[in-house]
This record gives structure tokens, sequence and C-alpha cells, in this order.
């Protein structure tokens, strides 16, 4: 009995993932992702068109998810706090730069930017991804913003980019091993910041 169309749909998601992480994004052959999904590469055009649609669907899915689950955790913990937002509980759900996680997602989204530069379709499936999360952080700094009664009348859509783009440092980091960021470093300039441009 052949697998239901869903259930083939989330395992070549999954292969492609596992792939890309074994050989990269250049190394990976749809041949590969059929026969470890335990499906026909024609079901897999089928489902996803070629194999730039298919990184382009399934890389984007991926670094939406990555981001918005730090957002959701984070408005979670303002959501169900009772008190004024305070920097220590935005602290709680903030990632840090040693979390053995977040080294492999950041390994994976450094390809994804890589690789959509050459691919229209994946620079294209990024970039609506990317506006989906600068939306869902605006939103977030605007609640936090009401919540903590803030005054700052600093732009949201600016802090947000801020913030994408001080997560996306630690892959810098990464790559430089011989002065990493340290957690407390990172928290006392994050402290500061939150201070700043978010809770006074």
């Amino acid at each position: 009995m052949p697998p239901k169309v869903e259930d083939a749909d989330e395992r070549i998601r999954a292969c492609t993932l596992a792939e890309i992480e074994k050989n990269g994004i250049v190394g990976l052959r749809v041949a590969n992702i059929a026969k470890q999904a335990g499906v026909s590469v024609p079901l897999v055009y089928k489902l996803f068109g070629d194999r730039e649609q298919l990184l382009a669907t399934v890389l984007s899915e991926s670094i939406e998810t990555f981001y918005l689950t730090d957002i959701n955790n984070i408005r979670a913990l303002v959501e169900k706090s009772k008190t004024n937002i305070t920097v220590e509980l935005l602290l709680q759900a903030l990632p840090m730069p040693s979390d053995a996680f977040r080294l492999k997602q950041r390994k994976l989204r450094m390809l994804i930017f890589a690789a959509s530069y050459e691919s229209p379709k994946l620079r294209k499936a990024v970039g609506k991804a990317q506006q989906t999360i600068q939306h869902a952080t605006r939103d977030l700094i605007h609640l936090v913003r009401e919540r903590s009664g803030s005054k700052v009348d600093v732009d949201e859509d600016v802090i947000a980019f801020a913030v994408q783009a001080f997560g996306f440092s630690f892959s810098i980091h990464d790559i430089n091993p011989d002065k990493p960021l340290s957690d407390a470093t990172y928290r006392e300039f994050m402290t500061d910041f939150l201070n700043r441009y978010l809770l006074s």
C-alpha cells in the first residue's frame, strides 16, 4: 500500500534537512532524499516541482520555525507575567552564544543565506519568511513596550532589525573561536539594550 501523501511530504522534508546537515546544500541529491524517505524520485518532483523548489520550501520553513520558536517562547513568558516586564524575565528566554543546540541551527542558517544568492526561488522564499519573522519580532517588541510602559520613541522595526542582527552575529563568533562571545558579556550587553530600547 503506498504511503499517504501527507506522510511522504513530511518524510521528504525531514530527509531533506538531514541530507543538508550531512552533505550541505551543494551536495544535495533528490535521489538520496527519495531513498531515505522511502518514496520514488517522481513523487518528490510531483510534490515539490523541482530540486530548487524543494530547497526553497524546506529551508525557508526551517529558518522561519527557528526564529518564530524563540519569538513565541518570549511572547508566552511576557503574556504569562502578572507583574511589570523586567529585563530578567526577558533574559530567561533569550538565546545565549554557548547554546550547543543553536550552533547546528546557526550553521544551517548560514548555508541557507549563502545558497539564496544562487537560487532565485530560495531567495524569494527566504525573503518571505524574513518578512514574517520581522513582523513577529516587531509585534513582540510592541507588546513588551506596552506591558512595560516604555516611552522610547525609536521605531519598532529598527529595534526588530537590530535584535535579529544580534542573533545573526553569533555566527561570526562561531568562525572566530579565538575570541568567543561569552554568555556573561552578551547578557550584560543585552541588559543595557533591553533597558534602553524596550523597558525605559
